[in-house]
């Protein structure tokens, strides 16, 4: 019969050296991206962005690590100079020129059939090039909120999300459902089905493949 020490050492052993799928994943896959809040959407709203915006990434397998770097004084974060893989997203006031020109912005599809309204940009490299800068608009995300009823930190975490995808995913393009699709539609917001805000199943693996090169 075995001692209850020795057994007990054993189910230690055990313990510490399994690693959970979920774990050593997140552990494998991990970017870090350095946060600037331009438009001054606030501390608690940015931070409930990020969380939303974490939350769907980590969904996919990949987890983030984020610096913010909207604050300033002695304290501040991101004095140092950016790693090679590190990624940067940016909160802008208003849309941008080249945003709304380019075929890749994230935009809302109006109901009226007006122009849509660009919720973010993501510059993206050519061929292999990954991207490492990505912008999202509080005016455009606070605007749609208030006509959707969509808390504005979710419907911003959403659009970071996006974005993120946009630099991590090989093309940086579009995808025909979940998450990636373009435009989103103001029914979509209100519907509020969790398939159209997570990553669908074929951008999970590339996402998760392009992190671990």
């Amino acid at each position: 019969m075995t001692h209850p020490v020795l057994r007990a050492v054993a189910l230690l052993v055990a313990f510490a050296t399994f690693v959970p799928p979920c774990a050593a994943l997140a552990q494998e896959a991990r970017i870090l991206i350095r946060m600037y809040d331009v438009a001054a959407a606030g501390p608690e709203l940015r931070a409930e962005a990020m969380r939303t915006a974490a939350s769907i990434v980590s969904d996919a397998g990949v987890a983030i690590r984020w610096m913010d770097c909207s604050r300033g004084g002695a304290d501040h974060p991101c004095r140092t100079v950016p790693g090679a893989r590190e990624l940067v997203v940016r909160i802008m006031p208003m849309p941008e020129l080249e945003a709304i020109r380019s075929r890749d912005a994230l935009s809302i599809r109006e109901p009226s059939g007006a122009t849509p309204q660009q919720l973010g940009f993501a510059a993206v490299g050519e061929g292999a090039r990954p991207g490492i800068l990505a912008t999202v608009y509080y005016a455009s995300v606070l605007a749609v909120a208030r006509n959707s009823g969509v808390a504005t930190s979710k419907l911003l975490g959403r659009a970071i999300a996006h974005e993120v995808g946009h630099l991590l995913l090989p093309g940086g393009g579009h995808s025909p459902s979940g998450l990636m699709r373009a435009p989103w539609a103001y029914e979509e917001l209100t519907e509020n089905r969790r398939e159209d805000w997570l990553f669908s199943p074929q951008d999970r693996r590339e996402l998760r493949a392009a992190v671990a090169r």
